[in-house]
């Protein structure tokens, strides 16, 4: 009588064990599915206008020239040459600008 309890026992235990792991792995999937938390910046230059770069380099095709006060999504950032340069979306246009060109709004 006790084998037979210990095997049922066992049997929901393990049942138990695959929902949690199906539970987890769908809530994993839905959270990678969710948007980020999206960092918003200003243009903030010296100049009225700055140029949005292919590559985080001064030297690199310049791929759209945005304006002073222009609102932007950054979505990453990299070092080269001592300066820190931040992967922006325009929202017509994505390319790099230095941070010393931005300041981020609160969110």
């Amino acid at each position: 009588m006790h084998k037979k309890t210990y095997a049922t026992l066992w049997k929901i235990t393990g049942l138990a064990a695959i929902g949690l792991l199906v539970a987890t792995m769908l809530l994993a999937y839905q959270a990678g599915r969710q948007p980020g938390t999206e960092l918003i910046a200003r243009i903030t230059s010296a100049s009225p206008t700055i140029y949005l770069r292919a590559e985080p380099s001064a030297n690199s095709k310049i791929v759209t020239i945005l304006e002073r006060g222009s609102t932007v999504s950054v979505l990453d950032s990299v070092i080269n040459q001592d300066t820190r340069w931040m992967k922006i979306d325009s929202g017509h246009f994505t390319g790099w600008i230095a941070e010393v060109n931005i300041v981020f709004e609160s969110q």
